[in-house]
C-alpha cells in the first residue's frame, strides 16, 4: 500500500465539533476501504488566498494514511459531493519524500543526542537550552488522534481538488 496525504478545507462557519465530525467521517470512510490512518491533524483556521465559492477563510485538516490505490479517488469523489468541504488535494508519497523524511528523522535523532551533552566551550552549569514553545503553541499544532485523545482528534488541512 502506498502512503497518501489528503489536505482539505472545511468552512470556518462550522463549529469545532462539526469540523471534527467531518474529519472523523472521512477517517471512517477511508478505514472502511482498507486504509490505515497514520495521522489526522487539525491545522487550524486560516484565511484563504482567494475566495472559493463565497468562502474567504476555512479550517484546514490533514489526513495521512496508507491505502490501496482506489481509496484516494473514492475519498476525493466523496469530498467533491460534500458541501462541508470547500477544497481538497491528495498527494502520494514519492521516493524523494521518503528520503527527506528519513533525513529529517536522522537530524532529529542527532539533535536529541546533542541536547544531552553540553556544547563544547560551554561553562559548567550554563543554560544552553533553546526556549520551549508555550502550551498554547503546542496545543495549536497538536495532532488529534482518536486512540490518544479519546476521539478528540481532528486534523484540519487545505482542501484542494486533485
Amino acid at each position: 500500500m502506498k502512503r497518501y496525504e489528503t489536505l482539505y478545507i472545511v468552512p470556518s462557519a462550522l463549529t469545532f465539533e462539526e469540523a471534527r465530525e467531518v474529519a472523523l467521517k472521512y477517517r471512517a470512510f477511508a478505514e472502511e476501504r482498507g486504509a490505515e490512518i497514520e495521522r489526522l491533524e487539525d491545522m487550524g483556521q486560516r484565511k484563504l488566498a482567494y475566495e472559493i465559492n463565497g468562502h474567504f477563510d476555512g479550517r484546514y485538516v490533514l489526513m495521512v494514511y496508507r491505502a490501496p490505490s482506489s481509496v484516494p479517488a473514492e475519498l476525493g469523489h466523496q469530498m467533491r459531493l460534500d458541501e462541508k468541504v470547500i477544497r481538497h488535494i491528495t498527494i502520494v508519497e514519492t521516493k524523494a519524500m521518503k528520503r527527506a523524511a528519513q533525513a529529517k528523522a536522522r537530524a532529529e535523532a542527532e539533535a536529541a543526542t546533542a541536547e544531552t551533552s553540553p556544547p563544547s566551550g560551554a561553562e559548567p552549569g550554563e543554560d544552553t537550552a533553546e526556549p520551549q514553545e508555550s502550551a498554547e503553541e503546542a496545543a495549536a499544532g497538536a495532532a488529534w488522534d482518536d486512540e490518544a485523545a479519546d476521539d478528540e482528534d481532528l486534523d484540519e488541512g487545505d482542501d484542494a481538488e486533485q
